[in-house]
């Protein structure tokens, strides 16, 4: 171990831990094939990265995300998000729904929705970007209109308008023989969602 270790020391301690959590995912996958399991661990932590990551402003959950036009209408309740990042400078939490963090947080607070999956091949993929574009298109998410409400009360100033970040994260990713058709599988799957409008405003897809 050096005596001062550079900024590349460590951010290769971060990838070892990447690394670990890859094969612990994998012996509860594909030993124990407790898939529920796994897909819990993985987003888990993911989230406690994050939360170490991120300014102290901003807070890292998950559950639900409500919106409403108005005080007197009920509110539009989402699908399940996998990790929610809020604001804490605004009322960022409704109610907390269990134990284990889930909660319910209004729309106003929200500054990313984000999928999280072990894995990614093309399917799994159409299937984020499906969750992904209906909790946009439900809770009215139209980023490209500059008069939204954002965190903080600031509203339609300049590249603000395109919060929340709507993404996609995963540990891995399936990798085939044949790079070509790999790579034209998540292509087309692309392809179709443009063509069909039901591609989500996407800003993040990564595989850490």
């Amino acid at each position: 171990m050096k005596e001062k270790p550079t900024y590349k020391d460590i951010f290769e301690v971060n990838i070892k831990y990447l690394e670990y959590l890859l094969a612990k995912s994998y012996l509860s996958h594909q030993y124990l094939k407790n898939i529920t399991l796994t897909g819990n661990q993985v987003e888990t932590e993911f989230r406690k990265i994050f939360s170490s990551l991120l300014p102290k402003r901003y807070k890292v959950t998950h559950g639900y995300i409500a919106s409403a036009s108005s005080k007197n209408e009920a509110p539009v309740v989402s699908s399940q998000v996998d990790m929610i990042i809020v604001d804490t400078l605004v009322p960022h939490s409704i109610f907390v729904i269990e134990e284990n963090g889930m909660e319910l947080v209004p729309l106003e607070s929200v500054v990313g929705i984000f999928e999280i999956k072990r894995s990614v091949d093309p399917d799994i993929l159409d299937d984020a970007l499906d969750h992904l574009y209906n909790i946009q298109k439900d809770l009215g998410i139209d980023k490209t209109k500059s008069e939204t409400y954002f965190p903080t009360g600031i509203s339609g100033l300049g590249s603000l308008y395109n919060n929340p970040l709507l993404g996609i994260l995963s540990l891995d990713h399936y990798t085939y023989k044949d790079s070509e058709n790999y790579i034209k599988n998540y292509g087309e799957k692309i392809k179709t969602r443009i063509e069909n409008n039901s591609m989500p405003d996407l800003d993040i897809w990564a595989s850490l």
